[in-house]
């Protein structure tokens, strides 16, 4: 066990750059948070784009079929 723990152990360089990395890591933890919710925002308005057309195709039919009856 002493054995695994000394080869475990690191050095002060890599300390510092595993240090680094983990405040790289949390710097951009607000930007992935960012490019998530607006993922979410596009596929929002492409669900509100796909009704908006759904919509338009039965308003479409209804005047086709109101224009047919006159």
């Amino acid at each position: 066990m002493l054995l695994f723990s000394w080869f475990n152990h690191k050095t002060p360089a890599e300390e510092l750059e595993a240090e680094q990395e983990e405040e790289l890591q949390q710097k951009n933890m607000p930007r992935k948070n960012l490019v998530l919710k607006l993922l979410w925002v596009i596929e929002l308005q492409h669900f509100c784009l796909e009704a908006q057309m759904y919509i338009l195709s039965i308003t479409h039919q209804l005047n086709t079929m109101l224009r047919s009856k006159i």
